[in-house]
Protein backbone atom coordinates (compact mmCIF):
# COMPACT_ATOMS: atom_id res chain seq x y z
CA UNK A 1 0.00 0.00 0.00
CA UNK A 2 2.86 2.53 0.61
CA UNK A 3 4.94 1.42 -2.27
CA UNK A 4 1.30 2.38 -3.94
CA UNK A 5 1.18 5.59 -2.69
CA UNK A 6 4.91 6.52 -3.12
CA UNK A 7 4.40 5.78 -6.34
CA UNK A 8 1.43 8.17 -7.06
CA UNK A 9 3.06 11.06 -5.35
CA UNK A 10 6.23 10.97 -7.33
CA UNK A 11 4.33 10.69 -10.69
CA UNK A 12 2.51 14.41 -8.78
CA UNK A 13 -0.94 12.49 -8.71
CA UNK A 14 -1.18 12.47 -4.54
CA UNK A 15 -0.17 15.12 -2.47
CA UNK A 16 0.77 14.16 0.78
CA UNK A 17 0.70 16.64 3.53
CA UNK A 18 0.57 18.10 6.54
CA UNK A 19 -3.46 19.16 7.78
CA UNK A 20 -2.37 22.56 8.38
CA UNK A 21 -1.09 23.03 5.11
CA UNK A 22 -4.38 20.89 3.32
CA UNK A 23 -6.68 23.76 5.63
CA UNK A 24 -4.26 26.71 4.51
CA UNK A 25 -4.16 24.95 0.78
CA UNK A 26 -8.11 24.68 0.71
CA UNK A 27 -9.04 28.08 2.20
CA UNK A 28 -6.99 29.76 -0.53
CA UNK A 29 -8.56 27.59 -3.52
CA UNK A 30 -12.02 28.14 -2.37
CA UNK A 31 -11.85 31.71 -2.38
CA UNK A 32 -10.05 32.14 -5.16
CA UNK A 33 -11.20 34.08 -8.70
CA UNK A 34 -9.88 33.72 -12.25
CA UNK A 35 -10.11 35.91 -15.19
CA UNK A 36 -9.30 35.55 -18.66
CA UNK A 37 -8.31 37.19 -21.92
CA UNK A 38 -7.05 36.27 -25.01
CA UNK A 39 -3.97 38.41 -26.24
CA UNK A 40 -3.32 39.24 -30.02
CA UNK A 41 -0.50 36.77 -30.24
CA UNK A 42 -2.84 34.25 -29.36
CA UNK A 43 -1.87 33.65 -26.13
CA UNK A 44 -3.68 33.68 -22.78
CA UNK A 45 -3.78 35.77 -20.11
CA UNK A 46 -4.89 34.77 -16.17
CA UNK A 47 -5.07 36.67 -13.63
CA UNK A 48 -5.21 34.40 -10.32
CA UNK A 49 -6.77 36.48 -7.55
CA UNK A 50 -7.46 35.47 -3.93
CA UNK A 51 -9.76 36.60 -1.05
CA UNK A 52 -7.27 34.75 1.78
CA UNK A 53 -4.96 36.81 3.75
CA UNK A 54 -1.02 36.35 1.40
CA UNK A 55 0.95 36.50 4.14
CA UNK A 56 -0.98 33.36 4.99
CA UNK A 57 -1.98 31.82 2.54
CA UNK A 58 0.76 31.74 -0.66
CA UNK A 59 0.13 28.49 -1.80
CA UNK A 60 0.37 27.90 -5.88
CA UNK A 61 -2.94 26.35 -6.89
CA UNK A 62 -3.23 23.68 -9.41
CA UNK A 63 -5.16 25.19 -12.64
CA UNK A 64 -6.50 23.33 -15.18
CA UNK A 65 -6.84 25.75 -18.77
CA UNK A 66 -8.47 24.25 -21.80
CA UNK A 67 -6.41 25.38 -25.03
CA UNK A 68 -7.73 25.39 -28.80
CA UNK A 69 -7.24 22.31 -30.63
CA UNK A 70 -4.40 23.78 -32.41
CA UNK A 71 -1.99 24.13 -30.15
CA UNK A 72 0.30 21.23 -29.99
CA UNK A 73 2.57 22.50 -27.17
CA UNK A 74 2.56 25.52 -24.67
CA UNK A 75 4.39 27.18 -22.43
CA UNK A 76 2.88 28.33 -18.95
CA UNK A 77 4.95 31.74 -17.46
CA UNK A 78 3.69 33.46 -14.27
CA UNK A 79 6.41 36.71 -13.49
CA UNK A 80 10.29 35.12 -14.34
CA UNK A 81 8.89 31.63 -13.28
CA UNK A 82 8.04 29.39 -16.27
CA UNK A 83 5.91 26.17 -15.21
CA UNK A 84 6.52 22.78 -17.50
CA UNK A 85 3.44 21.73 -19.04
CA UNK A 86 2.04 18.44 -20.95
CA UNK A 87 -1.35 18.88 -23.42
CA UNK A 88 -3.59 16.32 -22.62
CA UNK A 89 -7.11 16.23 -24.43
CA UNK A 90 -6.85 20.16 -25.14
CA UNK A 91 -5.90 20.73 -21.60
CA UNK A 92 -2.75 21.92 -19.63
CA UNK A 93 -2.22 21.59 -15.70
CA UNK A 94 0.04 23.98 -14.06
CA UNK A 95 0.84 25.38 -10.64
CA UNK A 96 0.15 29.13 -10.02
CA UNK A 97 0.17 31.71 -7.08
CA UNK A 98 -2.44 33.86 -6.71
CA UNK A 99 -1.45 37.50 -6.68
CA UNK A 100 2.12 36.24 -7.97
CA UNK A 101 1.06 38.31 -11.38
CA UNK A 102 0.01 37.82 -14.63
CA UNK A 103 -0.60 33.98 -15.59
CA UNK A 104 0.81 33.32 -19.71
CA UNK A 105 -0.10 30.73 -21.31
CA UNK A 106 0.96 30.44 -24.98
CA UNK A 107 1.76 27.92 -27.67
CA UNK A 108 5.14 26.82 -28.97
CA UNK A 109 6.19 25.82 -32.23
CA UNK A 110 7.85 22.39 -32.07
Amino acid sequence: LLDGLQQYQAQRQLWITDHISQHQYATERDSAALSERSAADGSLHIELTCRADPLLYRFPLTLLTELPGTWQAARVTQGDREVPVVIIDRVVRYAAVPGGGTIIVQPMNR
